[in-house]
């Protein structure tokens, strides 16, 4: 047993070394992955059959206490020695996913299989099977190749075998800054700024200002365009997951 309890403690302080030599990542990116990484590895240690996981700034939906208060619903639908990950959480951005029939829904929500990147991890269960995957991972890859927490488990391993990530659908979960976005305090900075560049920006001519305003319009206008066509060519066999 004391073997044991040693090898995990060497394999836990090696990842942490490499995620702390990280060029990749900024210091909260290593700070978000170490909390992670630190739950994962007490869902190993201690024997957890699954750990659900939610950051600080989440916000929960309509009938979020019936998932989280009692976990029949969880037990009766999933092997906790199996790879995979549920993930509670929307970023609202357009996803591919399966929809698959062996896993029924619970309160009109599904259990979709993610196909494409989805970032944030702002609220997810994740198996023992899971954990020890994603540690295992962890444990065999150089500094340079560690990413952010959510490009580890939401993108590079998405397409790994046996591991899977279910997406339920609707979502329970949301991060504040999503559901707020037009209210977020770095977009009130950012208008600050804007305004104050105005003020200082020089006084032009009435026909430098005319086509100024005939061009910014043009701009516009065909930036509007484009961003409709990658919008179209982005949702293509995609869908945004709602949260509610």
């Amino acid at each position: 047993i004391n073997q044991s309890i040693n090898q995990s403690i060497n394999q836990s302080n090696s990842i942490l070394h490499n995620i702390e030599e990280s060029r990749i990542l900024t210091k909260g990116e290593k700070g978000c992955l170490i909390s992670h990484f630190l739950l994962w590895n007490k869902c190993v240690n201690e024997n957890l059959e699954y750990l659900t996981i939610f950051e600080d700034d989440v916000i929960l939906g309509e009938n979020a206490e019936v998932f989280l208060n009692q976990n029949e619903w969880l037990k009766t639908r999933f092997d906790f020695n199996d790879i995979f990950i549920i993930r509670l959480e929307t970023f609202l951005q357009p996803v591919k996913l399966e929809k698959q029939t062996k896993i029924s829904p619970f309160y009109s929500r599904n259990f979709d299989i993610l196909k494409s990147t989805h970032w944030g991890t702002a609220g997810y269960i994740i198996s023992q099977g899971a954990a020890k995957y994603v540690i295992e991972y962890l444990k065999n890859i150089p500094s340079d190749e560690i990413v952010a927490v959510d490009k580890l488990i939401f993108s590079i391993l998405v397409d790994a075998d046996n591991y899977i990530v279910y997406q339920l659908n609707p979502a329970i979960c949301i991060q504040e800054l999503q559901a707020n976005q037009s209210k977020s305090v770095l977009t009130s900075g950012l208008e600050k700024e804007r305004e104050k560049r105005q003020k200082i920006r020089k006084k032009k001519t009435l026909k430098q200002r005319l086509t100024r305003i005939k061009e910014n319009i043009v701009r516009a206008l065909n930036r509007k365009k484009w961003k409709e066509q990658q919008r179209i060519k982005k949702m293509q066999g995609k869908e945004i997951i709602r949260f509610m």
